[in-house]
């Protein structure tokens, strides 16, 4: 992820708990520049976005879910991506949770 779409990640991430109940996202391990990449938008990620990620990304192992606060938390309800949740995991702590570190402690559960 770039400096822009961290900034972005960060002031959209702010909006959950706030504003909205809960917010959807996208995780590919592997985005087109092959670092991973959590796609957070509002009110819906776009069908162009989702498009564009499929076709560019190096990794197709794509988890979704949704994002929402419990006890000031974030929770990332996982609906979709098996395959991709453990490098989900290992990134959160790593990579991710350097660059937005709300997210180093995050919850991970299934959707209910």
């Amino acid at each position: 992820m770039n400096i822009e779409q961290v900034a972005a990640l960060k002031r959209t991430l702010s909006l959950v708990g706030r504003t909205r109940d809960a917010l959807p996202f996208l995780y590919t391990p592997a985005a087109e520049d092959g670092f991973p990449l959590l796609l957070v938008e509002v009110p819906r990620i776009s069908p162009r976005a989702i498009l564009t990620l499929s076709s560019t990304a190096r990794s197709q192992d794509f988890v979704r879910g949704e994002i929402c606060r419990e006890d000031g938390r974030l929770v990332l309800q996982i609906s979709d991506g098996s395959r991709g949740l453990p490098q989900l995991v290992e990134h959160l702590d790593g990579l991710l949770g350097a660059q937005v570190p709300e997210l180093k402690i995050a919850r991970i559960r299934p959707a209910e």
